[in-house]
């Protein structure tokens, strides 16, 4: 199973008057995107991380955001 979460959790506070107040969030503890996919081999699960899980080109641009996430921007295509 691969698991991830992304900003589109939809959490919903009060401000004390009575309005909801609606903010998307992030949460790496709790993911909340997964798809579960099979694999014939141990082989193909092993080249499945290989390929997508471990990108190979390098990054034109990176940034660190904290310690568990660096963002990193590639270019798939070339002019």
């Amino acid at each position: 199973m691969l698991k991830w979460s992304d900003c589109t959790r939809l959490q919903m506070t009060t401000d004390g008057n009575y309005n909801k107040v609606y903010s998307c969030v992030y949460a790496d503890d709790n993911p909340n995107r997964a798809v579960r996919i099979l694999f014939r081999s141990e082989a193909e699960a092993e080249n499945f991380e290989r390929v997508i899980l471990r990108p190979s080109l390098d990054a034109i641009y990176e940034w660190w955001v904290h310690p568990q996430l660096t963002i990193a921007v590639i270019e798939l295509c070339q002019d």
